[in-house]
């Protein structure tokens, strides 16, 4: 590989893994109940659902939890809808452009 290609390459990984971050992020919100902001979910379901490994769906809630889009306790899932409808719009914006 090219070393002017390098950028390209990191921009386009940066680009994918926003895009399935936010597709975790729509899944959560249109699978997450109005039991006051919080809901139980495991990861293999949401990988299942959006067709990706569980690895990359952990990854992607990894990035959510230190953005704050999410907190998890206790097995619970306590969500920041605001962050998450941004992060699932992002994600729209990224597949509309390509």
């Amino acid at each position: 590989m090219n070393t002017r290609d390098l950028p390209a390459a990191a921009t386009t990984d940066q680009r994918s893994f926003r895009e399935v971050r936010g597709m975790v992020a729509r899944d959560i919100l249109e699978n997450a109940g109005d039991n006051g902001g919080q809901h139980r979910l495991t990861q293999r379901d949401i990988a299942d659902r959006i067709g990706t490994p569980w690895g990359v769906v952990y990854t992607s809630l990894k990035s959510m939890q230190e953005l704050g889009a999410i907190r998890i306790e206790r097995h619970r899932l306590y969500i920041n809808k605001e962050l998450l409808q941004k992060m699932a719009g992002e994600a729209a914006r990224i597949i509309s452009q390509t």
